[in-house]
């Protein structure tokens, strides 16, 4: 662009020096294409410090995401541990539906590790090993089996 602008100031130059009238829209085009690298560095310019705030603000966001994730995982783990407690078998309907919220909170647990680990890597972070949802899901497994199985009979 620059080289071609330059061409274009020596074309209106010689054209001037020769005593040909250049139309003023021409060279009113001209001064406006010679001024808009200036006006995109400009924009460039005004457009970082919004972009480091943008930036800064979705950290912050991440971080409240990974604190709340691990508050939830822990929340996860205490609910497996009170269920593995349980012996009362009067109460298998109401321990199997326990069961299947506990289903949708570990399977929202694996999506939302994979979101944080997408964040992760726009910010160019490592990425975080979420082995403890996999050890929860095994964790779990055996009396999810078992309330399930033992709801479906009292049923």
């Amino acid at each position: 662009l620059a080289i071609l602008l330059t061409g274009l100031e020596a074309d209106l130059g010689v054209m001037q020096e020769f005593g040909f009238d250049v139309p003023g829209d021409a060279f009113t085009s001209f001064w406006t294409a010679v001024s808009w690298p200036q006006k995109v560095m400009e924009a460039i310019s005004a457009a970082e410090p919004r972009q480091e705030d943008g930036k800064m603000k979705f950290m912050g966001e991440l971080q409240k995401a990974q604190s709340d994730f691990s508050v939830e995982l822990e929340s996860i783990e205490e609910a497996i541990k009170k269920l593995s407690e349980e012996s009362d078998l009067t109460r298998a309907e109401e321990l199997s539906e326990t069961v299947l919220v506990l289903q949708g909170r570990l399977e929202d647990a694996a999506s939302q590790a994979q979101v944080i680990n997408s964040r992760e890597k726009l910010f160019e972070f490592s990425e975080t090993e979420f082995d403890d949802i996999d050890r929860l899901k095994m964790d779990f497994e055996p009396f999810s089996q078992l309330w399930s199985m033992a709801g479906e009979v009292n049923s």
